[in-house]
């Protein structure tokens, strides 16, 4: 089976690689948009992207060690929410800042009969 080069691929070639080439310019946040802040928790790291508008504020990484590493998944992204709060804290104010999972378990956060200490 033969693979043939189409306008198609050459132009998502291209797309990718001015993606892959330049870096992303964090931008100044402004007070009068919403902030949104992206979290993710996988087994060993936790990530949180500050945004506004599309486009990244901030962003932090952590690697997890000794017991966070055997915590539920959404034990993990309500500890990046916590860090969130403290690392970011002078953008918060009164400022509304909606956060964005992919972790099903907030969906029904506030049903759960049993929540653990941490």
């Amino acid at each position: 089976m033969s693979f043939k080069w189409k306008e198609d691929n050459h132009r998502a070639f291209e797309d990718l690689k001015e993606k892959l080439s330049f870096t992303p310019t964090l931008k100044f946040p402004n007070f009068t948009l919403l902030f949104e802040v992206h979290i993710n928790a996988n087994d060993f790291t936790i990530s949180k992207v500050f945004k506004q508008d599309g486009h990244p504020i901030a962003f932090e990484s952590k690697k997890l060690y000794g017991a966070q590493l055997r915590w539920l998944t959404h034990e993990k992204e309500l500890y990046i929410i916590m860090c969130y709060v403290k690392t970011w804290q002078h953008y918060l104010g009164t400022h509304k800042t909606k956060v964005f999972t992919n972790n099903v378990f907030f969906k029904y956060f506030e049903t759960q009969p049993k929540a653990s200490m941490k």
